[in-house]
């Protein structure tokens, strides 16, 4: 089941992909005109943590030394392919064309299209731990 999809306007990914294993993860930005973000993805992990029981959540958005936090999200692969439609906006760079989520540049604006999925339980250390599956659905550089 999917909650809902929300669109990330006009942030960065200033740590580009991270990679655990074969899972692959976008980290954007967030910042003060992001708390809207916060704040819905915060009520569906409590919502989604009533149905499966109460375990420690770990959350997608982790905070930073400066006060800004970084959403961490899910991209989906298939035979090693990272599965995200790109987009580029009207006015982006004609260098910009073409490029891909593995090229953005650390100061690239961009809009992250993303999916709300289910909450799951998973181990870390032997402790069980409580997750919300969120996933890119699409990029659109500005």
């Amino acid at each position: 089941m999917t909650w809902e999809k929300i669109t990330v306007f006009n942030t960065s990914a200033p740590f580009g992909i991270e990679s655990s294993g074969a899972i692959y993860y976008l980290k954007v930005l967030l910042d003060e005109n992001h708390d809207f973000i916060r704040d819905r993805l915060e009520f569906i992990e409590k919502e989604e943590m009533k149905k499966l029981g109460n375990f420690p959540i770990v959350s997608n958005i982790r905070k930073l030394k400066d006060g800004k936090d970084i959403l961490r999200i899910r991209i989906k692969t298939f035979k090693n392919r990272k599965l995200i439609k790109m987009n580029y906006d009207k006015k982006s760079n004609k260098e910009d064309y073409l490029m891909t989520i593995d090229e953005l540049h650390i100061d690239t604006k961009i809009n992250v299209k993303f999916s709300i999925g289910n909450g799951y339980i998973f181990q870390i250390d032997g402790e069980n731990k409580f997750g919300l599956n969120i996933t890119v659905d699409e990029v659109t550089i500005l």
